[in-house]
């Protein structure tokens, strides 16, 4: 039976790729997506030999997703990997902070992982190996000025990492996240030319990171190269920070 990797956000910039590394691992993939389900049956279509099964909720709504995820699991045998990829940036001043747009943005990036791992851990308990992941920041451990709803939602999540870490591992269950840098993909549009530019020229590498190196951070995760590292958070952006 081959090894099944569940990855949220996978339409994205860096979740496509992910989604598309682990095909290639010889994974079977649960994919996740709030609205480009199309998108998704493309890719299933173009990997006849990786069973693909959808997922298409919206993470702020919990209850709904909850019961996708169970109906999905009716078809699926278990969950050997877990990959929390999907995140939501609002950010802004303080004083001009939208508490709706705040909590969406918890909501995405930690609660759902939370909610999720209600129905997630006890399968993965129950077969005594797991492998969880998730994709945080940087900005989650320095800060950035007029990120607070990001920065607090990505602290909270290395938080949560590092307790889950010690919650599961007896059970063989590793949890780790990577941070990477900045990456050109929808969620970092706002960025222009000049500003990228600069960015890059801070990169002690001389590049910025790829959908394909946080994919390759994933995997490493997820293969029995790490299987004793737990707790952790790998930082894939060239050098511009460390931990």
């Amino acid at each position: 039976m081959k090894p099944i990797a569940f990855i949220t956000g996978a339409t994205g910039g860096i979740g496509s790729s992910i989604a598309q590394y682990f095909s290639e691992l010889g994974y079977d993939l649960i994919l996740h997506t709030r609205r480009k389900k199309a998108e998704l049956e493309t890719f299933q279509n173009a990997h006849p030999d990786t069973h693909v099964w959808v997922l298409e909720a919206d993470l702020t709504d919990r209850d709904a997703t909850l019961r996708a995820l169970k109906k999905v699991l009716h078809d699926v045998p278990k969950i050997d990997v877990f990959i929390h990829n999907a995140g939501l940036k609002i950010d802004g001043p303080v004083e001009t902070l939208d508490f709706a747009d705040y909590d969406a943005v918890m909501d995405v990036s930690v609660n759902s992982l939370v909610a999720l791992l209600t129905v997630i851990a006890p399968l993965m308990k129950a077969s005594q190996f797991g492998r969880i992941m998730a994709i945080s920041s940087g900005i989650g451990y320095q800060g950035r000025a007029e990120n607070t709803s990001y920065a607090t939602a990505k602290s909270a999540l290395n938080g949560l990492i590092s307790s889950l870490a010690k919650e599961l591992g007896p059970f063989n269950i590793t949890v780790n996240a990577v941070a990477p840098g900045l990456i050109p993909t929808e969620m970092t549009a706002y960025y222009n030319d000049d500003q990228v530019e600069r960015y890059r020229q801070t990169v002690p590498l001389r590049r910025l990171a790829t959908p394909l190196d946080i994919a390759k951070a994933c995997g490493f995760f997820a293969s029995s190269a790490a299987d004793f590292i737990s707790g952790q958070t790998l930082f894939v952006n060239g050098g511009t920070q460390t931990h």
